[in-house]
């Protein structure tokens, strides 16, 4: 037996496993009417109404809740304890590692010179500074 011939035998059987699927298949049009029927059949869904009174009837429970409910009223707030005031001046042990070559830089406002004034006369060395002679 050859390459081909084997080839040609598997053609073949693969061929009748078609024509026998295609023969216990629905047709179409049946599958087709099947499917309106049925969905005409159906009971009209009542799950989304239900979740939508359910929704409705919890809502006007918490209104009904909150607006019964006297308003609160609240205590003035104590005096802060001693460990509280420590921890609003408390320092991480490690904060000198933060103090590094040049951080004074970034502590304040930069200095700037000061402005020349501008009634200088025209022959002053400021004056004619940048400009070639």
């Amino acid at each position: 037996m050859t390459a081909k011939d084997t080839e040609r035998e598997v053609a073949r059987a693969l061929e009748q496993l078609r024509k026998a699927d295609e023969a216990s298949a629905p047709s179409f049009h049946a599958t087709l009417e099947s499917a309106r029927a049925g969905r005409a059949s159906r009971r009209p869904a009542v799950g989304p109404a239900l979740a939508a009174a359910a929704l409705l009837v919890f809502i006007a429970g918490l209104l009904l809740l909150v607006l019964k409910r006297p308003p609160a009223s609240r205590p003035p707030a104590p005096a802060p304890s001693s460990a509280e005031a420590s921890l609003e001046s408390w320092e991480s042990p490690t904060v000198f590692l933060l103090d590094t070559p040049g951080s004074e830089i970034w502590h304040g406002l930069p200095r700037l010179p000061e402005p020349l004034p501008s009634n200088l006369p025209a022959d002053s060395p400021t004056s004619k500074k940048g400009v070639p002679s």
